[in-house]
This record gives structure tokens, sequence and C-alpha cells, in this order.
């Protein structure tokens, strides 16, 4: 039997953003979105049928009904949106978006994999607190996974990051980027979650990343002790 995801899609199909990012919308957005499948394809290895959706631009009513589905993963992609008061009240979707996520957790409606906005936005849902970062950080950053102490090289992308975590939550990583030095919080671990500040699906030095991270990543949203 097949793997379904549904991907809350969180990049706009057109936006200034891109512009000021010296992004081509449309591409970029297609290249997002081969990553995501890329690493949808690793994370659960193969025979994966994938839903993109964006919140931003359906009802409230139909997010809710696609998250009431059984599917095998959930999965919040990037975003050039931040949680912020400023991007909430622009985008109400953001905060419907959160309330759900917050049902999502609390009745254990199945397993969700947060990535950057994705992994802020599920924190920020469900108690943790996200804010501007000292720096907009881009490019590569070491992770280091604090059990093992093994670091492996992330691409990582934001101005914002979260700063306390969820309490539900376990951090399970740590980053920094040789262009500021700061440390963050770049994995947790939730009953029925993983989320990173981080990019698995991007390339670094034009190489993926290791497998041993992704078998990290797995381990922790479907092995039994993490149920």
């Amino acid at each position: 039997m097949g793997k379904e995801i549904l991907i809350l899609d969180h990049y706009p199909a057109e936006s200034p953003m891109y512009d000021e990012l010296g992004l081509n919308g449309p591409e970029y957005i297609q290249y997002a979105r081969h990553r995501l499948r890329r690493f949808s394809d690793r994370l659960l290895g193969g025979d994966v049928s994938i839903t993109f959706m964006r919140p931003s631009e359906v009802s409230p009513e139909v997010l809710q009904r696609e998250l009431d589905q059984q599917y095998t993963l959930v999965i919040g992609s990037g975003s050039p949106w931040n949680i912020n008061r400023a991007d909430i009240q622009e985008n109400p979707w953001i905060e419907e978006e959160m309330k759900m996520l917050q049902t999502f957790f609390h009745k254990k409606q199945g397993k969700y994999f947060g990535t950057c906005f994705g992994h802020q936005i599920w924190h920020a849902a469900n108690g943790g607190q996200v804010e501007p970062a000292a720096a907009y950080h881009h490019g590569p950053s070491t992770l280091t996974e604090l059990s093992s102490g093994k670091s492996c090289s992330v691409h990582r992308s934001h101005g914002h990051h979260v700063i306390k975590p969820a309490p539900d939550s376990i951090v399970t990583s740590i980053g920094s980027g040789k262009d500021t030095g700061q440390k963050i919080i770049y994995g947790t671990v939730f009953p029925n979650a993983f989320t990173t500040q981080a990019h698995p699906e991007a390339d670094v030095f034009g190489r993926q990343i290791p497998d041993e991270y992704i078998s990290h990543i797995r381990e922790h949203l479907f092995s039994a002790a993490h149920s």
C-alpha cells in the first residue's frame, strides 16, 4: 500500500517577497516542491502519493477536512512569511492553521513534520515562542545532534527562530552558521511530530543531507517509542 502525504505548502503563488529576495517566484515554487517530493521519497522509502495544499488559498473548513484524513504524514513547508504580529494580521490563515495544528497535536490525529516556517508555526501553535533572529541566517549550517554529538551540514534560510520550544517537545539538535555563529534550536521531537529549523530537503554543497539524518527523523516519527 502506498504512503499518503499532505504537504501544507506555505509558498504563495505570487508575492512581492520573491522580488525582494531576488527570486523568480514560479521557478522557485517548482524547485521547492521538487525538493519536498524527493525528501518525502527518501523519508518514507518511495511509493509516495503527495497532495499539495496552500493554507493561504483554501477555507479553514477545507483545510480541516484534509487534516482529518488519515495521511501517513503531514508536512509543513518553509515560507517567505514569518510568525510575527504583522504577518499574522495580514494573513489570517496563519492563525487558523495554528488552531488546527494545536488540535492535530492534542488529538494525535497523525504524524507531522515541519521544516523552517513549518517548525515555527507548530511551536507557536503549541505553546512555544518565535522571535526575530539577530541576523538573517542563510546558507550552510552545522547541525549537531545532542544525544550522539554527531554533526552534518544542512541548509537554512530564515529571519525568525524558535527561542522557547513548546512544553511537550524535546530539543534533539542545535545548529549554527559561520555567518553569525549564533546557536539556535534546530531539531525538536514531540509524541507525534518532528520539526526542524533547517531545510533537510535542500542540498548543501551540491549534495543531499546524509541518509543517517533522514533515518534519525524517520526513527523519531515512526518508531514505537514515539508513537
